[in-house]
């Protein structure tokens, strides 16, 4: 029997490079942060982002997706995979949802998450992309039935 943890964990944790790809590319070409740039300055507002809180951001960044490639495993376990990919699309843009709105105005309320249009852009496109990663992965691991 496929192991439910570890499989959500690795789809997690490719799902993480593919969002990482997309925000390292946009900061390259079009200068906008990445994912890990924003945790960093979650984890500690009011410091400039500088080579050790980004690291610490990007690890944030990969244990939170792959917590959260375990529960996509969990509701692809326990609710089916039919219609899997618009499920992981979903299950993205929920997460986008809660990582601009929820967590910013828990941890620090004024904090301006985004400074453009198009850093919010990018960072959909990365939280959409997670969800399809991880969800190609858990299609591509899942036990089929016995015949």
């Amino acid at each position: 029997m496929a192991d439910t943890i570890m499989r959500g964990v690795l789809a997690g944790l490719f799902a993480a490079v593919a969002d990482s790809l997309i925000g390292i590319a946009a900061y390259l070409e079009l200068g906008t942060l990445t994912t890990a740039h924003y945790l960093s300055e979650l984890i500690f507002p009011h410091h400039a982002v500088n080579l050790i809180r980004y690291g610490f951001g990007l690890i944030v960044h990969f244990i939170a997706a792959a917590l959260l490639g375990v529960l996509l495993a969990i509701i692809f376990k326990h609710f089916g995979s039919d219609y899997a990919y618009p499920k992981g699309m979903g299950f993205g843009l929920i997460l986008w949802v809660i990582y601009v709105l929820v967590i910013p105005n828990i941890v620090y309320p004024h904090l301006d998450l985004y400074h453009s249009e198009m850093e919010a852009g990018v960072d959909l496109i990365g939280h959409v992309v997670y969800g399809l990663v991880a969800t190609y992965y858990l299609v591509k691991t899942e036990e089929k039935p016995a015949v």
